[in-house]
């Protein structure tokens, strides 16, 4: 089944015929801020996250932002969930996340963008919910983005980043953390003016000792609807154990 889903999620990529330019504002489903890019306008979405782990399962429903400043130069934001988390053994199934907040400065531009940026995570987030949004501790991160406009109807894109993760648990469950790397890339496929194909591969080392790497692949769609609002949809295949085994994703986005 997962094979399968994998060559579904590489099929999307063979999507021709386009007649307008990829939006600054079609962004990945991972990881937003990890994109060339900086948002035209104020942008928000918000999202229904469903993740099968081979110990549980999760739904996940929270927004993120973002906004431009200094003429389009920087693009600052922010994400949160609330997580329902369903373990075996679980005694705290539903909470709140941590929450990332982001910045980032567009160095280069048109046709290959390139931003670099930070992120810290506000420790929200249950350290009883076993998932890599809700450690309950405080991580920074340091990323670098691009994106290259191939023509008028694809977008690449590619990111890396190091990121410290701190300590958590206690006594003989306390996890060290360690610095994880995180890589990745994908592509942004115009179909028609209303339909963007999406997939990207993303990759992060272990966030922890004895953890295990997060490897994922993802593909979708985006469908905009008018207006300023769209929606999203799309399918992620763990590569490792460190990421759900599949994740079902939905989203509407707005930009104002």
């Amino acid at each position: 089944m997962r094979k399968t889903a994998v060559l579904a999620l590489l099929a999307a990529l063979v999507s021709t015929a386009g007649r307008a330019q990829v939006s600054p504002n079609s962004r990945h489903f991972s990881r937003p801020e990890r994109d060339g890019s900086v948002v035209t306008a104020p942008w928000t979405r918000a999202e229904l996250r469903y993740q099968y782990w081979d110990r549980g399962y999760a739904f996940l429903l929270g927004p993120s932002v973002a906004l431009p400043l200094f003429r389009r130069n920087v693009e600052i934001g922010g994400r949160g969930y609330f997580v329902y988390f369903d373990p075996e053994r679980a005694t705290d199934r539903g909470k709140p996340s941590d929450i990332d907040l982001w910045g980032k400065i567009l160095v280069l531009d048109d046709p290959l963008l390139l931003t670099v940026g930070g992120l810290v995570t506000l420790p929200t987030g249950s350290k009883k919910i076993d998932l890599p949004i809700s450690s309950g501790k405080a991580n920074v991160e340091a990323f670098s983005a691009l994106r290259l406009y191939v023509s008028r109807y694809l977008a690449l894109t590619a990111h890396t980043g190091i990121r410290y993760n701190d300590n958590i648990g206690k006594g003989e469950e306390r996890s060290r953390g360690k610095f994880s790397f995180g890589y990745g890339g994908g592509a942004i496929i115009q179909a028609t003016p209303e339909i963007n194909i999406l997939a990207e591969l993303n990759v992060e080392t272990e966030r922890f000792r004895d953890d295990d790497n997060s490897i994922s692949l993802t593909g979708g769609f985006e469908y905009l609807l008018g207006g300023g609002l769209g929606f999203n949809g799309g399918l992620s295949v763990g590569l490792d154990r460190g990421a759900p085994d599949f994740e079902l994703i939905a989203g509407l986005n707005y930009l104002f």
